[in-house]
């Protein structure tokens, strides 16, 4: 995901997937579209990271390590392939 919505945990007190859920419904507010990935810090617990339905979809939740702790970085999956600079020739396009 290169682009997203960051998204930080304000209440420890709040069930991790209910902070989840409201970071959901925001985004789906703001942008018009229900995100289908939301990233999470790699050091939380494995039993936490269960997927998210929101509007009968559902949000696939994956540990990553740039994401930091007490955050959700969420958005949509990239479709198309990465290709870095210099790396297709003229021809090629």
């Amino acid at each position: 995901m290169n682009n997203g919505m960051l998204w930080r945990i304000d209440d420890p007190k709040v069930a991790f997937s209910k902070s989840i859920q409201i970071a959901v419904e925001y985004y789906a507010k703001k942008f018009g579209r229900v995100p289908e990935l939301c990233l999470v810090n790699e050091k939380m617990a494995i039993a936490e990271l269960a997927p998210v339905e929101f509007m009968g979809k559902l949000i696939t939740v994956k540990p990553f390590k740039g994401c930091l702790p007490n955050h959700l970085w969420i958005g949509v999956e990239d479709q198309a392939a990465y290709i870095p600079a210099g790396k297709v020739k003229e021809s090629e396009l």
